[in-house]
Formats: structure tokens, sequence, C-alpha cells
């Protein structure tokens, strides 16, 4: 038992450092260019039959996301305990900006800062973690996050009514110092959900 421990150390500890040494990379390049995310082929049902069109994407970690004046892609791109940065794929990169969206909304409602607390992980780092093997982290559908001078379950009192307007399910995890939204359509109509 404790030599699994020690390997899962040293392999925690090598993933750590091949990510840090990735978003040092990175870091570099994004001063000098954008990221290029792969083509992601969307299907468009609208002309008849299935046309797919090429959806191109660029992110630079200190760019607004698209549509949010107040959060940047380094806060739903980092992964705090491996220390770095994850990269979407062209879906994720989707499902990252329409649960931003949802949070930009949730942040004018309560007009106060908000910080992000996970967002997009990789599917290792969301098993290191001990996250839900079905996370919609992995997905890009998700975001934690704090309100500053707010209780996180204040939080989800005062979020609770708009869950239907929004489209968005939230964990019940009472005590927690984080909340959770995510985009996923609801179970059984129930977008207050246990984790």
């Amino acid at each position: 038992m404790q030599g699994s421990k020690s390997r899962i150390s040293i392999l925690r500890y090598i993933v750590c450092r091949i990510c840090e040494f990735r978003s040092y990379l990175h870091e570099i390049g994004s001063r000098f260019r954008k990221v290029r995310l792969p083509s992601q082929g969307v299907t468009s049902g609208d002309r008849g039959p299935e046309v797919e069109r090429r959806v191109k994407a660029e992110i630079c970690l200190t760019d607004h996301v698209p549509g949010c004046k107040n959060f940047y892609w380094h806060e739903v791109l980092y992964c705090t305990q491996w220390e770095c940065h994850v990269f979407p794929t062209g879906r994720q990169y989707e499902n990252l900006i329409k649960v931003s969206l949802v949070l930009q909304e949730i942040r004018n409602r309560l007009n106060r800062p908000i910080r992000v607390t996970s967002g997009l992980r990789a599917k290792k780092y969301n098993e290191l973690i001990h996250g839900a093997k079905a996370s919609m982290h992995i997905w890009g559908k998700a975001l934690d996050f704090q309100v500053k001078d707010i209780d996180a379950d204040q939080v989800r009192n005062l979020v609770f009514p708009w869950l239907d307007e929004l489209k968005i399910r939230m964990e019940n995890l009472n005590g927690s110092s984080w909340v959770h939204i995510d985009i996923r359509e609801p179970t059984q109509g129930r977008r207050y959900f246990l984790p």
C-alpha cells in the first residue's frame, strides 16, 4: 500500500513538472502569438442535408472569455493542484464560453466579484482530485466559484431561483466553500442536485 502511494506521488510530481513546462512554453509563446485550437466540426441542419462548418478559435490566457467582461481564459483553464493550465478541444472551448456567459450573468446580478476555483479539468487531473467520473468539468460544461464577501451557502440560496431561467444545474453541497454550476441538461427535471 505504501509503495503504491509513493508511485502515485512520483507520478503526480512528474505530471506537475510536465504541465509546468508546457505552461511555461505557452506563456513564452503567447507573448508572440496566440494558440490555435484544432478545427472542430459543427453540424448545421438548417440547409437540408447536414453541412459541416469549421470552427476555429484562438486562445491567449490573458484574453477575456468571449462575451465575458470579468472572466479570463487563465481562470477557467487553470488546474490549481497541478499549478498549470489545460487547453480545450473545440467542443470544450464552446462549452466553456456558454458556462462562462452564465457565470457572467450571475456576477452581474449579484454585483460582486467572483473568483473561479475550478474550470476545465484534464481526465487525469479529475481522477487525482477524486472528482466525479462523469464530471462536467471534463467537458468544459462546469465552473466552481466563490463570491467575494458572500458565503457559498448564501450564494446557492440567491442563485437557486434563477436555475430554470439560466438553464443551469447547481450542486447541493451545503457547507462547501464553493458553488458548482453546470450547463448539463437536468435528469428528471432536477436542477439542484446532490453530487
